[in-house]
């Protein structure tokens, strides 16, 4: 329980940031596979905005900024077109 609560802190932190940058504030969907697959795709963008930035330090939106930056928007849409031809 100790262990949980003092990661209170960066699970408040996550929460706050997908909800000011991420679009996670109020949820319209009208079945339960709706909200998983809308919170699923928050949580990638989350982890590859985390993982894809080139500063570690900084606030969120500034990692944002660098992650549109780095990415190349043609290389996300071939390998979303390559994940969904496997399926």
């Amino acid at each position: 329980m100790v262990r949980l609560y003092s990661q209170r802190f960066w699970i408040e932190t996550f929460h706050q940031e997908i909800k000011q940058h991420l679009g996670f504030r109020e949820v319209f969907m009208r079945s339960w596979i709706g909200v998983q697959t809308h919170w699923t795709l928050v949580a990638i963008a989350y982890n590859l905005i985390g993982v894809g930035c080139r500063h570690s330090s900084g606030s969120f939106r500034q990692k944002i900024f660098s992650f549109r930056e780095s990415i190349i928007p043609r290389a996300l849409f071939i390998l979303s077109k390559k994940s969904l031809a496997r399926r």
